[in-house]
């Protein structure tokens, strides 16, 4: 006779096997979703026994599904992100938790800044599963003028269900190059409202992909990961199309990424800009400031 506990614990070690560091917080996400449970109800199910055995192999099917490094995010079919959860489907890139303090520097800006979402233009390129785009949404509902890019039809179906379902229907989910639209970006960017520009690009050097763990470089889709030779290619894209552009400019970057950054800016003619760590102490967002006539932009360091 098994009881919840005893699967739970089973779970654990099967995962441990694999060298899985997060085993037990897996194993009870996987037992939780398998059988429907509430975090409550499963703690007060602990010591009872399993009259399911269906579910009990479904439960054991998606453990060794795991062993085999598929990510959790797709055993699941979902990952949280900040306080909501995001539906994430195969060809997708599944969002990393440091991207959430992309999320708060960019909210920081309008609060911090007290702007008028009705007379404030948002972009973001590259938006895979949608949740920059939405988080920021739901935060500013009266924000109207949202554009997202993506070439990605399969990023672009995913973000169309999340947005529907969390009630974000402000955003222009755009299923194109953004590069290739460039001319109609600029076209909004001109409008006389203020721009708001943020991305988490590809970031990863093309030679270390293959030293990535297997969940990422083999399910994570190529085009969100490869960064070129030394990680920072489409920053440089866009340096040198937003320099004609005013407004705030905001990105996610990889470790060990900020001098070869700021070599970049400085190259392209950027004056103001600042970086702020993530919460384990790495430089990990950046803010550009291209306004006429501004002072160099305050810190925007987590408080």
């Amino acid at each position: 006779m098994t009881t919840y506990f005893d699967l739970y614990k089973k779970g654990e070690k099967l995962l441990l096997a694999t060298k899985n560091e997060e085993a037990a917080l897996e194993s009870k996400l996987l037992l939780l979703d398998t059988f429907n449970f509430s975090q409550t109800k499963f703690l007060a199910k602990l010591k009872l026994t399993i009259t399911n055995k269906t579910r009990l192999n479904i439960f054991l099917s998606k453990i060794k599904q795991r062993q085999k490094k598929i990510p959790l995010a797709h055993i699941l079919g979902n990952v949280h992100f900040r306080n909501n959860v995001y539906n994430i489907k195969p060809g997708v890139f599944i969002p990393r938790p440091e991207t959430e303090l992309l999320v708060e520097k960019t909210t920081q800006i309008i609060h911090k800044n007290n702007l008028d979402p009705s007379e404030t233009n948002f972009f973001e390129f590259g938006f895979g599963s949608g949740v920059i785009s939405i988080e920021v949404a739901l935060a500013y509902p009266h924000l109207k003028n949202m554009y997202a890019w993506d070439k990605s039809k399969k990023a672009y179906k995913t973000a169309h269900e999340n947005a529907q379902r969390l009630g974000a229907q402000n955003i222009n989910f755009i299923y194109k190059d953004f590069f290739k639209d460039w001319d109609f970006f600029k076209t909004i960017a001109q409008n006389e409202k203020l721009n708001i520009f943020v991305s988490n690009p590809p970031y990863i050097p093309d030679s270390h992909i293959r030293d990535l763990q297997t969940e990422v470089k083999k399910h994570d889709p190529k085009a969100a990961l490869k960064g070129g030779d030394d990680g920072l290619k489409i920053y440089k894209r866009l340096f040198k199309l937003l320099k004609s552009v005013e407004g705030y400019f905001l990105f996610e970057f990889g470790i060990d990424q900020q001098e070869g950054l700021t070599q970049l800016l400085q190259k392209y003619g950027y004056a103001n800009f600042t970086f702020s760590d993530d919460y384990s102490g790495i430089p990990r967002v950046l803010l550009i400031q291209n306004l006429r006539g501004q002072q160099k932009p305050e810190s925007l360091e987590a408080t």
